[in-house]
């Protein structure tokens, strides 16, 4: 137990490795020592009592430092200048820090005020829906056998259905593509399309009876547009890396970082331009009157933001986070959406949270006003910006569709509902949706949570719906086995070649 700080040093130069002195040594700042917060950092905080009011914690308070974090955070960043030949004052650090407590407070204090005017905006945005679940019918999801796809559009072509398909298995994190399949009904298999022009698709995109393929071959970008027997080979409106494909009712976008473009029959028409860096989106942008909705594919499927860039003489982009202005500290949680829909009224509704957090059901009308159908799993609001198991109704809801006729489908790992006026109807319950999956060719495994974000009704009446980490299942009627989930992409059909 060090007696001060330079017994401190002491005891870390006697005691550490030396490739551990060595690493120190080769550090170029003191900042640098932020790598040793865990490990090094816990041991000091963990051995020398710093939690535990021993006396050499009793020695750092006197000194006026207050948080263990602190105190080892100061005992590492003076050793760097130690072993550096470089000076120190410890008031210094004892200064640093106190100004960093001042501001937490006053910032702390500034979150209390926040939470409470929050917490009142909220109880006057909630829509006062009513819930049914008592006649839902109960279904198994079947265990997955291996990690799954991962869906970002359904849309109706062909006869069937064209999935756009996120894959990064070759890429890194933030290098992703999305590639086409389709589902054909008649015999309930996935196939993956192949188009001969296209050697690495980057971008696809189904609206109406054309399916749009961009890419790249022996470094020239291409983009093919398929509509029954006809190829459209259109020309790109900028050169170099393909766009991203979106659409704007049945006209074709192409999204670049700082540009977009709507295809007028074989013509592009500049809709932005600008020094506005926009997010790579993982579903296919849509345009709605003046807005552009993008949603990105964020980290590790955590934090997928969906972003609204306003078109005009003065173009806006905010987060939808941002715009809501109910986040902070304390919650609520908007910064991850796995889905969203805007129906014809312009009404946009988003799913957020998910994940590790409870789901929320947003509505923004085309003035740009907020209402809350589902807070944190529940039509009630229970004054708790993060929701509580009391309030909880299992509504975790994290895909939102609007069909053709106006009805609104949600689906969540709970189940499926249907949005009729003022209450929320539960038709499915879903179980089994945490499971544990083998990794190929490995003997762990890890967990998996299913959290629809995608899904769409066949004419049949079942539905397809995906998952934002995977799974593409058909919710069908069997007429001896009443209604099931059948994975779909765990054995998939041939390549078709388009």
């Amino acid at each position: 137990m060090p007696a001060d700080i330079d017994d401190a040093h002491v005891i870390l130069e006697q005691g550490l490795a030396p490739e551990t002195l060595a690493m120190i040594d080769a550090m170029e700042s003191e900042d640098d020592m932020i790598k040793f917060h865990f490990g090094l950092g816990t041991g000091i905080r963990n051995c020398w009592g710093l939690w535990s009011g021993s006396e050499f914690q009793k020695y750092l308070v006197e000194l006026g430092f207050r948080h263990p974090d602190d105190m080892s955070g100061t005992i590492l960043d003076t050793f760097w200048r130690k072993r550096h030949g470089k000076t120190f004052d410890i008031q210094d650090y004892v200064a640093h820090y106190a100004a960093y407590w001042k501001e937490a407070e006053k910032a702390e204090e500034e979150e209390k005020v926040r939470v409470e005017a929050v917490k009142q905006r909220i109880r006057s945005m909630m829509m006062g829906l009513q819930l049914e679940s008592r006649d839902a019918t109960k279904i198994r999801m079947p265990d997955r056998v291996y990690n799954s796809e991962r869906a970002r559009q359904l849309a109706p072509y062909a006869g069937g259905v064209f999935i756009s398909v996120r894959n990064s298995a070759w890429r890194t994190e933030d290098d992703f593509v999305t590639e086409g399949y389709f589902f054909t009904p008649a015999t309930g298999k996935i196939h993956k399309v192949l188009t001969p022009e296209i050697a690495e698709t980057h971008s696809v995109v189904a609206i109406g009876r054309t399916a749009w393929f961009t890419g790249v071959t022996e470094g020239r970008t291409i983009l093919i547009g398929l509509r029954d027997n006809t190829r459209f080979h259109i020309p790109l409106p900028q050169a170099g890396p393909p766009p991203s494909l979106g659409f704007h009712g049945d006209k074709l976008l192409a999204v670049y970082p700082k540009a977009v473009y709507q295809l007028e029959e074989s013509r592009w028409e500049l809709l932005y331009s600008g020094d506005i860096l926009l997010p790579k989106p993982g579903p296919p942008p849509e345009l709605h009157g003046n807005v552009l909705y993008i949603r990105d594919e964020g980290k590790h499927e955590n934090n997928k933001r969906l972003w609204l860039l306003e078109i005009g003489p003065k173009p806006k982009l905010v987060s939808l986070d941002k715009d809501v202005g109910l986040v902070g500290w304390h919650g609520p949680r908007c910064e991850n959406s796995y889905s969203y829909a805007v129906a014809e009224d312009g009404d946009l509704w988003a799913c957020v949270g998910g994940c590790i957090t409870r789901c929320s059901l947003l509505r923004r009308s085309e003035n740009g006003r907020y209402s809350i159908a589902i807070i944190n799993n529940s039509t009630v609001f229970d004054n708790n910006l993060f929701g509580s198991e009391e309030s909880d109704q299992g509504l975790t809801v994290t895909a939102v569709k609007i069909l053709p006729n106006g009805e609104m489908v949600l689906a969540g790992a709970c189940g499926l509902f249907r949005l009729v006026g003022d209450r929320v109807i539960q038709d499915f319950s879903f179980t089994n949706t945490r499971q544990k999956i083998p990794l190929k060719n490995k003997d762990t495994v890890y967990h998996w949570n299913w959290e629809p974000s995608k899904l769409m009704r066949l004419e049949d009446g079942s539905y397809l719906i995906s998952g934002a980490f995977g799974g593409i299942y058909l919710l069908a009627k069997k007429d001896e086995e009443g209604w099931r989930l059948q994975a779909l992409d765990e054995e998939f059909g041939e390549p078709l070649f388009w």
